[in-house]
């Protein structure tokens, strides 16, 4: 069995006013039953760095890219409903954890970098 899903991740915009700013990243994600994950190549900004007039950062959001997103999710479980999604040059990410796949190879995914 395969799920199809969005997923984030965190993307460093730098610090100001003594703050870390933060965006987000979505990509969509199979997930096999064995917790096995596969992260579709492409990547949507869902927030964009701006500055304002005093020169600080802010993480604003992107709603072209959020459509974008969400329109790609929308792609990928159809072709996965019709049987006729590939997985080339979808990239291998972390296992779900807990999952069979994670306790086989947990040394390489906790030390990895």
């Amino acid at each position: 069995m395969v799920t199809i899903g969005l997923w984030t991740d965190l993307v460093d915009f730098g610090w100001s006013e003594g703050s870390q700013v933060a965006g987000e990243v979505a990509m969509v994600v199979a997930e096999f039953g064995d917790g096995k994950r596969l992260a579709d190549p492409m990547r949507f900004h869902l927030y964009r760095r701006e500055w304002d007039e005093d020169g600080f950062i802010h993480a604003v959001p992107n709603p072209i890219e959020q459509r974008n997103a969400k329109a790609r999710l929308t792609l990928v479980r159809d072709r996965l409903a019709a049987g006729t999604l590939k997985f080339d040059g979808w990239e291998e990410i972390e296992p779900v954890y807990g999952s069979d796949r994670y306790h086989r190879n947990w040394r390489r995914w906790e030390t990895e970098d």
